[in-house]
C-alpha cells in the first residue's frame, strides 16, 4: 500500500500518495520534505515510521514517473515533466525543510556520459538541480 498514513492532501494537488501531503506531527524538532516519483510514495511510509522521533513536520509530494533531477521523457509516463519540476520546486519553497529526501527511480539517467563529464547535458542538468535544492 503506497498511501501515507494521515496524509492531508493540499487542495488541487492530487490524491494520496500522489498529492502534496501534510502528515501528522512527529516528536522531533526538524521539518522534513520527501519528493520524488512512485519510489518516494513507496518508501515514504518507512521514512515516516522510522524518523518520527526526528521530525516535527513531515510533508511529501510524489508525482508518478517524474524525476526531481531531470525532465523525464522516457516512455511518456511523466505526463508533464515541466509542471512536475515546478511542483517539486513549489513544495521546497513552501516547506523550506531542514531535511530534504529525494527518492526516485531514474528512467532517463541510464545513458552513457557523452565526452567530458562537465560537458555532459544530463550531468550538468543534475548539478543545476542539486544546486537549486541546496539553497
Amino acid at each position: 500500500n503506497l498511501c501515507l498514513s494521515g496524509c492531508r492532501e493540499r487542495e488541487g494537488t492530487g490524491v494520496n500518495p500522489f498529492a502534496f501531503c501534510d502528515l501528522p506531527s512527529g516528536n522531533g524538532s526538524l521539518s522534513f520534505l520527501l519528493i520524488g516519483n512512485s519510489y518516494a510514495a513507496n518508501i515514504g511510509p518507512i521514512v515516516q515510521q522510522h524518523f518520527t522521533q526526528n521530525y516535527s513536520t513531515f510533508h511529501s509530494w510524489a508525482i508518478p514517473s517524474c524525476e526531481p533531477f531531470f525532465l523525464t521523457s522516457t516512455f511518456g509516463f511523466c505526463v508533464d515533466p515541466i509542471t512536475a519540476q515546478r511542483q517539486f520546486n513549489s513544495a521546497l519553497e513552501t516547506v523550506k525543510p531542514d531535511v530534504l529526501f529525494i527518492m526516485a527511480r531514474y528512467l532517463d539517467l541510464d545513458t552513457p556520459i557523452d565526452g567530458a563529464i562537465d560537458n555532459d547535458f544530463i550531468f550538468t542538468e543534475i548539478m543545476r538541480r542539486m544546486k537549486y535544492f541546496e539553497t
